[in-house]
């Protein structure tokens, strides 16, 4: 019968949408938006999750540097990944923190990706239920 589905124009969802099933949305920005090359600065990461479900998550993130990147999490940029605790989220609340990321001499400039990853934990912070990625791109100029 898939081919008289076809001829009478029937169509199965069964691709989910982007983004769909997700158990929170991740917002991010950095303040200043961009950072000079060859210059010791910092530049902020600020870092939005919102609980999009009916249920208190217990929520952490994994914030990581590609190793080419001339910006770390310290001021000597060695430190390439940082893990943020946002502890217990309620239904529909929205949490922020910030992530500061320093650039040293050595900074060249270019566009440098980075990767936001977050858990969705059960009772502690040992167990995880689910993840999300979010890809991001740091521009230095």
């Amino acid at each position: 019968m898939g081919f008289l589905d076809f001829l009478l124009g029937k169509k199965e969802e069964k691709e989910k949408k982007k983004g769909e099933g997700a158990p929170f949305r991740i917002r991010t920005k950095f303040v200043p938006v961009r950072l000079k090359s060859h210059k010791e600065e910092k530049i902020d990461l600020i870092i939005t999750l919102k609980n999009i479900t009916d249920k208190k998550q217990l929520v952490s993130c994994d914030v990581l540097i590609s190793k080419n990147a001339g910006v770390g999490f310290d001021s000597t940029c060695l430190k390439k990944v940082k893990e943020v605790k946002f502890g217990e989220v309620e239904a529909g609340e929205e949490k922020e923190k910030e992530v500061i990321l320093y650039s040293s001499n050595q900074t060249k400039e270019g566009n440098y990706n980075m990767l936001i990853i977050a858990y969705q934990h059960y009772l502690n912070y040992e167990k995880v239920l689910g993840k999300m990625k979010k890809k991001i791109v740091l521009r230095i100029v």
